[in-house]
């Protein structure tokens, strides 16, 4: 495949390398690929002939200015994601790819070991959803000296990280999530955390023991850290707030236990906060044989401080033991668009400022001990919840939503800019959940006002009196929970009918 400043021999076991790496391909030919400059149809199957840009998949460096002895070609990138490419690695023929920078072979099914031999020359390797078996070698760090992307993530690696496991300080996005790989996370996942340019770690969806290695916190380049769902106990590191870049954070259905850190106000430019326990969903851990679902059980407060992170976006701290009152301190969260605090043991009565965030599209309170009254005061304040304040989108037809919210969050590192793109797809219907608590008092014609509800769940409280009438006025609302809640009157029945 790569034919610069190689003999004629190398040229042509280059060539064969290219045959075996796409002659197990199953599926037509005229499957599109990523390769830039490609022609439409232009399957691999048509990589004969001298090394061409044409090639599908193949991306070449610039040639060199025309001289006495011109540099033949040389190969920058090989694009090759699911293309249903099967077999091992063709490791000795990727080794003759000298200037091989950027390697993807994901979305194949691809088997084997991982090799310790590859191109040194990567900078970006991308093996995820293919079905690699065994373990990440430890040598792999020292076969690619200058790495900014390794992504291993969904494939059957199942044996322990070697706690001498440490990659380059250049790496900047390191993905081994949705494999089955079991132990401690190694000490030192980059060798010299203060000078690391780290900004995504995703260890997620593993089968890890033992507890988060303070380590992690010595990360400080790092923006976004996952390692929900792998079965890691103790306690939350204090010292996480050291992670002042830190935008996305998320340690969900764990085994962790302990308190909300006053020291995670440290992280003010959280956008994302996953702390949310087993309440409602059970892990793959679970199903894969474990005798209980992880379950991440913070206790105490939340901590003042926290109120700090005024960039907060999404708030889940579900499935927890929580207590105490809701304080003030969180509407500072003004951007904030998801909140769950669902299934702890919060009491008091409900805040009056509990509807005020502008942007507010899911707020769930449900399963607590909160007592008294729904507040009235507030309800015409968040714009998501009322409708956009647009006649035509309050009477719209109600949007095709999912229920129980989920959250999908991605992110990626653009090394280039050297920056981190951060999407998350809030998939959720624009509700309020306040049921499973002690309210008492009537359902307030406020409430019933927001336009924009498609969500409704007072059910299981102590409500009384009748439905208010506005209630028919909810063009929006696809879902209605009232009961055990308060008394519906005949001459109003129809109105549930939404």
């Amino acid at each position: 495949m790569e034919a610069g400043g190689d003999e004629d021999g190398k040229k042509e076991a280059s060539a064969a390398g290219a045959q075996e790496l796409t002659g197990s391909r199953r599926g037509s030919g005229e499957e599109r690929g990523d390769g830039a400059g490609s022609p439409a149809g232009a399957g691999p199957i048509s990589w004969s002939g001298p090394l061409s840009p044409s090639w599908r998949g193949v991306s070449l460096h610039p040639a060199m200015a025309p001289g006495p002895s011109p540099a033949a070609p040389s190969v920058a990138e090989l694009l090759l994601r699911g293309l249903n490419l099967m077999g091992v690695l063709p490791t000795a023929l990727l080794a003759l790819l000298r200037r091989l920078r950027t390697l993807d072979l994901s979305s194949n099914t691809l088997s084997g070991e991982l090799p310790c031999s590859l191109p040194r020359s990567l900078l970006m390797l991308d093996l995820s959803c293919n079905t690699l078996l065994g373990a990440v070698p430890t040598c792999l760090p020292s076969s690619l000296p200058a790495p900014h992307t390794l992504n291993l993530s969904a494939n059957f690696l199942h044996l322990p990280l070697s706690p001498r496991l440490s990659f380059p300080a250049c790496l900047a996005a390191l993905d081994l999530s949705r494999n089955a790989i079991f132990g401690a996370v190694p000490p030192w996942i980059v060798a010299d955390p203060d000078n690391s340019a780290l900004l995504l770690l995703d260890l997620s969806h593993n089968c890890f023991s033992d507890e988060i290695p303070t380590g992690i916190a010595a990360i400080r380049s790092l923006k976004s850290l996952f390692l929900a769902d792998s079965q890691l106990s103790g306690e939350i590191p204090p010292r996480i707030g050291n992670l002042t870049y830190l935008q996305v954070l998320d340690l969900s259905n764990n085994r962790l236990s302990g308190s909300v850190p006053a020291g995670l106000a440290g992280c003010f430019q959280l956008l994302y906060l996953q702390l949310g326990g087993t309440y409602g969903y059970y892990s793959m851990a679970y199903f894969l044989g474990y005798d209980q679902p992880n379950a991440l059980k913070i206790s105490r407060e939340i901590p003042l401080p926290l109120a700090g992170c005024r960039s907060l976006e999404v708030v889940d701290l579900s499935g927890n033991e929580i207590s105490g009152e809701l304080s003030s301190a969180v509407t500072k969260w003004l951007s904030l668009k998801f909140l769950s605090l669902a299934g702890n043991q919060l009491f008091g009565h409900l805040p009056d400022w509990m509807f005020s965030f502008p942007l507010l599209q899911w707020l769930d309170l449900s399963s607590n001990k909160f007592v008294s009254f729904i507040p009235d005061g507030g309800f015409n304040v968040t714009e998501v919840l009322n409708g956009g304040g647009g006649q035509a989108q309050a009477q719209a037809t109600p949007s095709e939503t999912v229920l129980p919210p989920q959250l999908f969050v991605s992110a990626s590192v653009n090394t280039v800019s050297w920056q981190l793109d951060l999407r998350y797809d809030l998939q959720a219907a624009t509700g309020i959940d306040l049921s499973g608590n002690e309210l008492r008092g009537e359902i307030l014609e406020g409430l019933v006002a927001m336009k924009g509800l498609e969500y409704l769940n007072l059910s299981c409280n102590y409500l009384a009196g009748q439905i208010p009438a506005g209630l028919g006025g909810m063009g929006r609302l696809h879902t209605l929970d009232l009961s055990l809640s308060g008394e519906v009157p005949p001459k109003k029945l129809l109105l549930l009918d939404c």
